[in-house]
């Protein structure tokens, strides 16, 4: 009897260890899965204004790009928006990776640079001031100027893994459009479209769709010589509307007067690109993941 009662107890053991295990499975599956979002199911104008997205609704608080994830039944989408001014200076003069990858049947990854780094002659054409004809008088930034300047002077992207589209093309490409643009509240927007048959390849099949998908996005970082220029008050302070005295340029943009005893640029410490802090950042390469699967439409 007592032996009977030691074999019982220890299939019981045995039982509630096999339960535990399953439960812990079905835990990290389930924790797994809520770490993949859903796409939306948009169809998308690539022109640099977000207006098609509604809203973006995810946020990395490492490059501090809020970003969104659509598709259609011929593309995917990506958007992402920078709203301060250190991360557009680090967008628009060091460049952002963008990869996607799938590991289904056949591995697919691919990825997208822009913009581009720029010759000094390039970045000398990217003339923002507005003449004057007053003896004494300092011509004044247009940001409106610049920013058209700076979308025509910045075209180009370099790809790699994609079904036909390879190396240094145009940002007009029809099969991977990419466009950038500032919209009401200054804040750039930043939009690329990947046609379906350039990423999983032309014969590519609906189960090729469900397969995760990871974004990976790189943002990197100013180097030490861009951030000497932005430290002795270059070119890049009065285009992105900040300048070295107090008073404000066309555009709205305002900081404080530089004050004795004090090293670099006063004012907002939070929002201002110059402070120490601020330069850790910038010269900071900076990157997030996001897995996800794309909408089949039904949802």
């Amino acid at each position: 009897m007592f032996s009977f009662y030691i074999l019982w107890h220890k299939k019981e053991k045995m039982k509630n260890s096999i339960l535990v295990f399953l439960l812990m499975n079905i835990c990290f599956y389930a924790a797994a899965q809520t770490d993949v979002s859903t796409a939306k199911w948009i169809h998308v104008t690539v022109d640099g204004d977000a207006t098609d997205w509604g809203s973006l609704n995810f946020y990395d608080d490492q490059t501090q790009l809020n970003f969104g994830l659509a598709n259609d039944s011929d593309n995917i989408y990506l958007c992402f928006t920078a709203n301060t001014q250190p991360v557009q200076m680090k967008l628009m003069r060091a460049g952002m990776k963008v990869e996607l990858s799938a590991k289904g049947k056949t591995k697919h990854e691919a990825f997208i640079v822009f913009p581009l780094p720029q010759s000094a002659q390039a970045q000398g054409k990217d003339s923002s001031f507005n003449k004057t004809n007053s003896p004494g008088t300092q011509p004044v930034f247009n940001k409106e100027t610049f920013r058209a300047n700076y979308i025509a002077h910045h075209t180009m992207m370099q790809v790699s893994g994609f079904a036909d589209s390879n190396g240094e093309i145009s940002t007009k490409n029809p099969a991977i459009p990419l466009a950038i643009n500032w919209d009401s509240s200054s804040n750039l927007v930043y939009e690329i479209g990947i046609a379906k048959k350039e990423f999983f390849g032309a014969d590519y099949t609906a189960k090729d769709e469900l397969e995760n998908i990871t974004l990976n996005v790189e943002l990197n970082g100013l180097s030490r010589n861009e951030l000497g220029d932005e430290k002795n008050g270059g070119h890049y302070h009065q285009s992105m509307g900040m300048h070295s005295g107090g008073g404000t340029y066309e555009g709205g943009m305002h900081r404080a007067s530089h004050s004795e005893g004090s090293e670099g640029m006063h004012g907002d410490a939070q929002n201002n690109p110059m402070n120490n802090s601020g330069y850790t950042s910038l010269s900071a390469k900076t990157s997030f993941k996001q897995k996800f699967v794309l909408n089949t439409g039904s949802e």
